[in-house]
């Protein structure tokens, strides 16, 4: 058992998303610590993988793991030792997982956004569908009719629809003008205060597994939840946290439709209203994925926490309110 300190690579199955290039990018990875490789790539990885001083046995497994049916994998790069002694799961699995999930919902944001909000990617694991289907029968006519809904995600599973990118156009979009503060945060450990990434990073998550969900108040429930963990401090209301939303986003406030999703959801937590229109669930992301992206530019002005965030905000809301009170009485005098 070897339990000498080791460069490890963890290797999840991303679905939605289609590897044009052949680089391998295992030596250079496009994320720092981490990377996307195609199943294409797998013949000239596992040479490497097989003479880390793996048993037959493991050989064998990574063979079957990887002629399974994944067209692209997102590939983690963590340094510890595996296996644990004591047969426990290693910290180095959870370590890597977590990273795969940050760099995972990050992918599903912009995607979803970049492809007209019609599918996006995501980890195998997140992958969740089901179909609605209703039987009617005649007992009169002995007739019966099957509705049978198509499949329900977001998550594109088709091949012929796959998101095709190179390994360039992927970085190029991440650090287009309108995603590179965000894009910066999750990838750049270093980029901005560990306290701000982490609120960012979870505001990401959070929005991430809305855009996953199956059903539209589930959606809405997780996109002003993702919304609430970049401005809310303990007790704040959500009076308050709208107040910030208006400063962050200013003009943009009422075409973003605030107070439609933020009602919805009210509706929906306090009063039981499921949402069955999918347009409401969509303001719902869009709102959110606006508000991220807003929020991770303003973190360039020298803010280390979200309590700082929340105070600059307050400030700008203030200002701007008796500044219209002032420009108000000016045209009255």
């Amino acid at each position: 058992m070897n339990l000498t300190n080791n460069v490890w690579w963890f290797f999840f199955p991303l679905k939605g998303l289609l590897l044009k290039d052949t680089i391998n990018s295992i030596s250079n990875p496009i994320f720092h610590d981490a990377t996307i490789i195609s199943r294409e790539q797998i013949e000239e990885i596992l040479p490497i993988l097989d003479s880390n001083n793996s048993t037959e046995n493991d050989s064998n497994n990574i063979i079957y793991l990887f002629e399974d049916d994944f067209d692209v994998y997102l590939a983690i790069k963590r340094t510890g030792i595996i296996p644990i002694p004591d047969g426990s799961k290693p910290e180095l699995l959870k370590n890597a997982a977590a990273r795969a999930y940050e760099i995972s919902a990050l992918l599903t944001i912009v995607y979803f956004e970049w492809n007209g909000h019609k599918g996006t990617c995501g980890l195998l694991e997140q992958l969740h569908r089901y179909n609605k289907t209703i039987m009617a029968y005649n007992f009169e006519s002995k007739g019966f009719n099957i509705h049978l809904s198509d499949p329900i995600t977001n998550i594109i599973e088709t091949p012929e629809d796959y998101l095709e990118f190179t390994h360039s156009e992927i970085t190029d979009l991440l650090n287009s003008e309108r995603y590179v503060e965000l894009s910066t945060i999750i990838i750049n450990y270093r980029y901005i205060s560990s306290q701000l990434r982490s609120t960012v990073i979870l505001s990401v998550l959070r929005l991430s597994s809305a855009i996953h969900s199956l059903d539209y108040s589930s959606q809405i429930l997780g996109c002003v939840t993702a919304i609430e963990i970049l401005f809310s401090e303990q007790g704040d209301g959500f009076d308050l946290i709208k107040k910030r939303v208006r400063a962050l986003v200013g003009q943009m406030y009422d075409s973003l439709s605030v107070e439609d999703v933020f009602n919805a959801r009210h509706l929906f937590v306090h009063k039981g209203t499921s949402i069955d229109d999918q347009s409401i669930a969509l303001k719902a992301i869009k709102l959110a994925i606006e508000v991220l992206i807003y929020y991770s530019k303003s973190t360039q002005k020298g803010i280390t926490s979200k309590k700082q965030m929340s105070e600059y905000l307050d400030v700008i809301y203030t200002a701007n309110k008796y500044a219209l009170n002032w420009n108000h009485n000016l045209l009255e005098n």
